[in-house]
């Protein structure tokens, strides 16, 4: 691309982040509603804003650190105060039985749907959607306001299961695309590796949060953003994708510290940066999508997606749930939250090919229907 077709693409991508945020306020639905169709017809209509056109080698990189300082977000809002032991107890059954529960149901589902897809690419999908969203729960739980314990809940569940299935979804793709096995060891030490990180980043930030609060005030996010990336890169530095968990922690300890107000670095994370960041990323995620792909595996995934509501979901929460204080109504309205959002697409598109990895991805997109289109070209790619 052109150094004018670059700049070009790059002020599109802020132009759709931001007014289709702006256009979901008064439609009152949640932004992702308008993101993601505006970045699927940019795509169409436009490479300019494809991110593997526009940013190239830059892209993953950058949706890494993204990712993180979305994360780090979502853990200030993690108060310890709030976690009674029903909740703990349950939020810790979600993301430990409700994640395996919810990737192996979905994996033996995308098995049962699609025709022809490799074992490796169903548990992978499996793994990319057994993660939930806090950038999507939040705003609707501030919009319905459930009882408290159940306003934890999902909080707590949506910002601790991002990093889990992230780290899931990578070190599955790994092994299936490498053809190593499955080292669930990996996934530890990425969990280890980012709470180090944390451990050493957390009273650094601290320190410089509380000299930025007494002689520099505006100067309190600039200081957060360059710690919080800082961390999340050296995490990944040291192990591929330890800079997730990093994050998540990093912005609980700032959260649970009760020496600086965090109040003003919390609010203009959320409605500026962050705010940025996520319609920037759906813009990009919803661009790589041709409608070719949308349409082969349309009527399989409208099904899928039925499923996951329907049945995965609820039998997860009523599993990890059974013996607490949660009502059944209670119980109903969790199994029904558990909204997908940037970090399933980002993680996702971190499974793109690679030079590594292009051929195991090109068997796992061909279907063996001879009816299908796209048999000629899985016979071409051998």
């Amino acid at each position: 691309m052109s150094s004018d077709q670059i700049l070009f693409g790059l002020t599109l991508v802020l132009v759709l982040a931001v007014s289709s945020q702006l256009l979901a306020r008064p439609l009152k639905v949640p932004a992702i509603v308008v993101l993601l169709p505006v970045g699927f017809l940019a795509g169409i209509a436009t490479s300019d804003v494809h991110p593997g056109d526009l940013l190239g080698g830059l892209y993953q990189p950058f949706v890494a650190v993204a990712v993180g300082v979305i994360l780090f977000e979502a853990g200030l809002r993690l108060s310890f105060e709030e976690i009674v032991p029903d909740v703990r107890r349950a939020v810790l059954g979600l993301i430990t039985v409700g994640v395996l529960v919810t990737w192996l149901a979905i994996t033996a589902t995308v098995l049962l749907l699609f025709d022809g897809v490799e074992r490796g690419a169903a548990f992978l999908i499996g793994a990319v959607l057994a993660v939930s969203r806090p950038t999507g729960v939040l705003p609707l739980l501030a919009f319905i306001r459930p009882a408290h314990d159940v306003r934890s809940l999902l909080k707590w569940e949506g910002t601790l299961v991002d990093p889990v299935g992230a780290l899931l979804g990578v070190l599955v793709f790994t092994a299936v695309s490498s053809g190593r096995g499955w080292r669930p060891g990996t996934m530890l030490i990425d969990l280890g590796v980012g709470a180090l990180v944390a451990a050493i980043a957390a009273p650094a930030l601290w320190l410089l949060l509380r000299e930025a609060h007494r002689s520099a005030p505006r100067m309190v996010v600039p200081v957060t953003l360059m710690a919080v990336v800082a961390a999340v890169v050296a995490a990944d530095l040291i192990n591929d994708d330890a800079g997730l968990a990093a994050a998540v922690l990093m912005g609980m300890v700032v959260a649970n510290q009760r020496s600086i107000d965090i109040s003003l670095a919390l609010f203009e994370f959320q409605e500026t940066l962050v705010q940025l960041l996520v319609g920037v990323l759906f813009i990009l995620v919803a661009a790589s999508v041709s409608p070719d792909e949308v349409r082969s595996v349309m009527p399989e995934a409208l099904v899928l997606v039925a499923v996951m509501i329907l049945v995965i979901r609820p039998v997860a929460v009523a599993l990890t749930t059974l013996g607490t204080s949660y009502t059944l109504r209670e119980r109903a309205f969790v199994a029904w939250m558990a909204p997908r959002g940037i970090v399933a697409g980002a993680t996702a598109a971190a499974s793109a090919p690679s030079s590594g990895s292009t051929a195991w991805w090109a068997r796992t997109r061909c279907s063996r229907r001879s009816s299908s289109p796209s048999s000629a070209r899985c016979s071409s790619t051998g």
